[in-house]
């Protein structure tokens, strides 16, 4: 290869590296852009109701998924991250009935480190459940459009939230072995 030649791809490969750095860079204010506009046509033509009867029929087949598991470092790291954006999801929707927002990560409502497998399958049932209540109480408030920002999204409205909830969680019990 000529000498030119590779002057001209490594300045091209240099190219789109640094090119991909800005992008990556700039992925919070795409997340933010995208992120209610993708989650306003998931969600369009739903209601809260429907949001809650798929909440519980999702949570059905995970807690059969969980069962069908076996307790390993991975699985018990996904299902704790896995509570623990729940949890966080409920806390950023409670904003809707009057809570104060507080814009924390989702780290701290994490179960305790240490819970045996069978407490954090029951950690996640009793967290799914008060979600679909929340959900509940959500949709006789009519509270289907009020917004609560999100970290990484922004502003999404409560069906969101839940629609992200339910969907996180599918997402993260795929991952699992």
């Amino acid at each position: 290869m000529k000498r030119s030649s590779k002057i001209f791809f490594f300045g091209f490969g240099l190219g789109l590296g640094l090119m991909a750095r800005e992008l990556w860079k700039q992925a919070d204010d795409i997340k933010r852009f995208a992120g209610p506009i993708g989650m306003k046509w998931l969600t369009k033509g739903t209601s809260l109701e429907d949001v809650a009867a798929e909440l519980e029929a999702s949570g059905k087949r995970a807690t059969q998924q969980l069962i069908e598991r076996l307790p390993s470092e991975k699985n018990y790291e996904i299902l704790s991250h896995l509570i623990g954006i729940e949890r966080w999801g409920q806390s950023r929707l409670k904003v809707a009935m009057g809570e104060p927002l507080n814009m924390e990560e989702y780290d701290r409502h994490r179960p305790a480190i240490g819970q045996s497998w069978n407490q954090l399958q029951d950690a996640f049932n009793v967290t799914r459940v008060q979600t679909i209540e929340l959900a509940e109480r959500l949709a006789a408030d009519e509270l289907a459009d009020f917004t609560v920002p999100h970290n990484e999204f922004g502003d999404l409205t409560t069906l969101q939230w839940l629609v992200y909830l339910r969907m996180h969680a599918n997402a993260e019990l795929w991952k699992m072995n």
